[in-house]
Formats: structure tokens, sequence, C-alpha cells
């Protein structure tokens, strides 16, 4: 995927191919992009330490990491909850 972010990025360059191409690419790559952000964050919640001298030196080490979590938390919230709120609304009989 990278690879093809990089080709891509070439050919806008030399102007060979159109925005339009861009916003295609960047719909497509949206879920993988944030199926990565989830992961990324459940495996950032699971090393996290449990003693609290070492918890301060881990979220100070990751900083950069869980500024771009903070910015999805809020989506994934109100995703879940609604995704939860039509589980329960949702009738088997």
């Amino acid at each position: 995927m990278t690879d093809l972010i990089k080709d891509l990025e070439k050919e806008v360059q030399e102007g060979l191919c159109p925005p339009e191409k861009i916003d295609q690419l960047e719909q497509v790559c949206a879920p993988l992009k944030n199926n990565y952000l989830r992961l990324s964050y459940v495996m950032y919640l699971l090393n996290q330490p449990n003693r609290d001298k070492k918890a301060e030196k881990y979220k100070n080490q990751n900083k950069r990491q869980y500024a771009k979590f903070k910015g999805q938390l809020d989506e994934m919230n109100k995703e879940n909850k609604d995704t939860l709120n039509n589980l329960k609304s949702f009738n088997l009989r």
C-alpha cells in the first residue's frame, strides 16, 4: 500500500493522475486506516504498565501516538454506541 501511495504521489506531481483518483483512493483506504488506528490503540492500552510510576513515562514516550488516538476516540465511541443501540433494538423473533 505504501508503494502504491508513493507511485500515486509521483504521478500527481507529473500531472499524470487526476485529483479525482486521489479522492477515490482515500475512500478505499479509509477502512484500512480506521482498523489500523483501532488496533494500534488496543495495543497501546494493552501495553500500558500497571504501576503509576511507570505509567507516566509510558505516556510520555507515546505522546505522539496518543495524540492521534485522541482525535479518533470520540468517533469510535459514537460508532460503538450506535452499534450497541442497534444490537439492543434487534429483535430475533
